[in-house]
């Protein structure tokens, strides 16, 4: 068989970044079966820790197309066996087995067929439980002994009782109940993540359809499709909104999958810096059967989390916190958090430092229980230290002297307290080499010194006491207090939101009147500024130019010259092309005008946007063509002039001009006088004709430039609305989802609060929701949880602080 049908195995096994020590020690048997060379299994390493010179996966997919049917199936069969280690197969675990089959040719039905059976397998598997044991009453006996004696012997009976309690029924009914109540609160959990999910999915199609509805409406108002700023404004800020919404979507999808995969176990997670001793705790706890993972060098097979079961309970290995480039180990250690009923951490004695705890704030934050494991560490190797040792194997627990373990718990709890908050905590000291040492050493004597010594035992006892003693309420603490953290963190970052656009939506409703106030006062100054230019223009002209022309052509007779004459000056004068020169000024300088209070306005709300990522910019608002059009219109004012200057009146008045000159000759008294004459009434008649247009022309261009102006206006007017209406509709689109998420916080805060009581030794049914009006939580999430109801008359809520870790206050509604 080819080695590359384990090699899809491993690649499955990386791919939710977890190992389950149950399918690699498979593995391991199956290599050592088939004969397979230790480089076979260096290379399962190096897919393990991420090499770089690990095989790509492409490749083993190359190889495996050519293989015969047989071993696909072996390599199909293996992988699934893989990812339904969990029990649980996933999104990104569906996705893998889609492009495997599509890369090797493997059958659609045929893999269907392999999927089903590998369902099958994995639900036997789960419903499997911890073997009962005979029932011993002699704990009843330790029990009561351990409570009236004290020193030594009363935590002898304590560890007899201890042995009594994990020997017989009662841990795997504990187990059996654990799992009962599990599946109970998923279904509370996953009712409001899928309700919340769906509701998400609706808030996103919306802003689909109001992103379109955008879009028609711009095409309305400025009949442009490549000039959409108003719709790229508004896109910036629901892009913002909707990309945190299908983040949102995502880790609920994250977190569904770990509550699936958690309430089928209780979970303890170890944690510490590299180095602490997770590995070595990890073969105790395993008989030795983890050496295959320590001292691997460079492969680093601990840098993904690796899983096992022992004794009915999920323990998760992680890899080291905080260790140099550890950012991705650290992030792959906090994906666990979530799922883990209890956090243990590890510290050693010989390297106590604030920053190694201060992880523990994150652990804080999810309100997940924490005990330390302090590791005391000793050379046991070194003949000198393994004598001394077995001479008195408790010797470095019970002294009281300088080098007591009281210097340790002092720092830890002044270190864990900082950042955990509460010293709720435990602390349990141990020596996890010597129990290393008890499983490779000979002496029978000495191994049980080694192993009586390393009071490993007792921490490992402890672990299943608290299933016994409070498994069941962890359990809800895992389940429902955990999506009730999840949901408070999506409630709070909505708040964010909502606040962050009505703040948006406040200033821009504010700003945009100002700018709009603004830009109707340019408009105003403007229009005067050109009417006045407009009027000073044809003045000049008429007294000016047109004295000018009359001066020079009093004397021509005929009017077919005449006019001729008039259109050559009129055309050579420049007029015309200072009326375009001024309008053109003018729309410049409204266009800049308005520019400047677009710009101002913009840079007003500029803290507002910035939040969202986006920039605001509308200036391409101005249709700058269009506006152009009344500077190229102008074009027709000359034709407009000569029109009137070719007008049958001013026709008739050159012809009375020139039969009077004829007639009244005689009556000058000077030919200078003729003259001025002449010029005097060629000037006045063309004054008159060209004052008769001027009023016409200047209301004609006036006109022109109201218009556009004012369309500008009304788009700048239709675009601050449009604004204003799409951020109120995200508005009150994004308000139903924040109170749907804090109408489920709580109601998971009140089946939570039964959860406690029921604890304490009440019987209330969490499906009945009439209690749920009898119940008023307020949760400092990691702090303090305050429960008022009448339910109960009184609840001793010391076990529960210690359990739960945050402050539980019972009182009265009457209170």
């Amino acid at each position: 068989m080819r080695p590359e049908v384990l090699y899809l195995g491993v690649y499955v096994s990386v791919l939710n970044e977890k190992i389950y020590d149950e399918s690699y020690l498979e593995m391991l048997n199956f290599i050592k079966e088939e004969g397979f060379s230790d480089e076979v299994h260096g290379q399962i390493l190096k897919i393990l820790g991420d090499d770089n010179e690990k095989i790509p996966l492409d490749k083993v997919l190359e190889t495996l197309k050519s293989v015969s049917e047989e071993e696909k199936d072996m390599a199909i069969m293996l992988a699934l066996h893989v990812a339904f280690s969990d029990n649980y197969y996933s999104v990104e675990e569906e996705k893998f087995f889609k492009n495997v089959c599509l890369k090797i040719d493997y059958s659609d039905k045929r893999f269907a067929e392999m999927l089903n059976d590998a369902k099958a397998l994995s639900d036997n598997e789960i419903q499997k439980t911890v073997k009962p044991s005979k029932k011993l009453h002699g704990k009843v006996f330790y029990s009561l002994l351990s409570k009236i004696t004290s020193g030594n012997l009363q935590a002898l009976l304590q560890e007899r009782y201890s042995k009594c309690l994990l020997s017989g029924t009662d841990y795997s009914d504990a187990i059996k109940s654990m799992r009962q109540i599990s599946n109970e609160d998923i279904v509370f959990a996953k009712e409001a993540l899928d309700n919340i999910a769906g509701k998400m999915d609706t808030f996103l199609n919306s802003l689909k359809e109001s992103t379109s509805a955008i879009s028609r409406i711009k095409k309305k108002i400025t009949k442009e499709d490549d000039d959409d700023k108003v719709k790229a404004c508004l896109d910036g800020i629901k892009k913002q909104v909707s990309d945190f919404i299908n983040e949102t979507k995502d880790r609920i999808e994250v977190s569904l999958k770990e509550k699936e995969i958690a309430s089928k176990y209780y979970t303890i997670s170890f944690m510490g810096r590299t180095k602490s001793g997770k590995s070595t705790l990890h073969s105790v706890i395993l008989g030795g059967e983890n050496k295959e993972f320590i001292g691997v060098g460079k492969e680093r097979t601990t840098r993904l989390n690796r899983i096992y079961n022992w004794n009915g309970i999920r323990i998760i290995d992680t890899p080291g916190i905080g260790a140099p480039d550890g950012k991705t180990d650290t992030e792959i250690a906090r994906s666990v958090v979530e799922g883990s009923d209890l956090i243990c951490y590890l510290v050693t004695s010989d390297s106590i430092q604030e920053t190694e705890f201060a992880f523990l704030k994150e652990l804080k934050e999810q309100n997940k229980p924490l005990v330390i494991l302090l590791n005391k560490k000793e050379n046991l190797l070194h003949p000198i230290h393994r004598k001394k040792f077995l001479e008195n194997p408790l010797q470095w627990f019970e002294r009281k002297d300088n080098d007591s373990l009281e210097g340790h718990f002092k720092r830890i709890k002044e270190y864990a307290e900082k950042y955990y908050s509460n010293s709720y905590f435990d602390i349990y000291p141990v020596q996890l080499l010597a129990a290393q040492v008890a499983q490779t050493e000979s002496n029978s004597k000495d191994k049980k010194k080694f192993y009586r010594g390393s009071r490993i035992q007792h921490f490992l006892d402890n672990l299943r006491i608290q299933i016994l003693d409070n498994g069941k309420i962890k359990r809800s603490q895992t389940m429902l207090n955990g999506t009730i953290y999840s949901l408070g963190r999506y409630r709070s970052v909505f708040d964010e939101q909502l606040k962050e656009l009505e703040a948006i939506k406040k200033t821009l409703s504010e700003q945009s009147s100002k700018a709009v106030a603004d830009i109707k006062k340019a408009r105003k100054e403007v229009s005067e500024s050109l009417k006045n230019g407009l009027e000073s223009i044809f003045e000049s002209f008429i007294q000016n130019d047109i004295r000018e022309f009359a001066n020079e052509n009093y004397d021509i007779k005929d009017e077919d010259v005449l006019q001729c004459r008039w259109n050559s000056f009129f055309k050579e004068s420049g007029f015309e092309k200072s009326l375009q020169n001024r309008v053109k000024r003018e729309n410049e300088n409204y266009r800049k005008k308005v520019e400047e209070i677009i710009k101002s306005f913009s840079e007003t709300l500029t803290f507002a946007f910035e939040t969202l990522d986006m920039k605001f910019d509308i200036s391409s608002t101005f249709d700058t063509k269009k506006l152009l059009e009344i500077g190229s219109g102008l074009v027709g004012l000359a034709a407009a002039v000569c029109f009137a200057i070719s007008l049958p009146g001013f026709g008739i008045l050159l012809t009375a001009v020139a039969l009077i000159g004829t007639l009244l000759s005689g009556l000058f008294s000077s030919k200078a006088s003729k003259i001025r004459k002449a010029q005097e009434k060629l000037y006045s008649s063309l004054k008159d004709s060209f004052e008769d247009q001027k009023s016409t022309n200047i209301k004609k261009i006036m006109g022109d430039f109201g218009d556009v102006t004012g369309k500008v206006e009304k788009s700048v007017i239709r675009m601050f609305q449009i604004m204003n209406d799409e951020l109120e509709k995200l508005i009150n689109e994004l308000k139903p989802l924040c109170e749907m998420t804090g109408v489920y916080e709580d109601k998971l805060n009140k089946i939570y609060a039964l959860r406690m009581m029921n604890f304490c030794g009440k019987d209330f049914n969490v499906n009945d929701k009439s209690l749920y009006n009898k119940i008023k939580v307020k949760h400092d999430f990691g702090k303090k949880i305050e429960i008022k109801t009448d339910l109960i008359s009184w609840v001793n809520t010391s076990k529960l602080k210690s359990i739960l870790q945050e402050d539980v206050v019972f009182t009265k509604f009457n209170k």
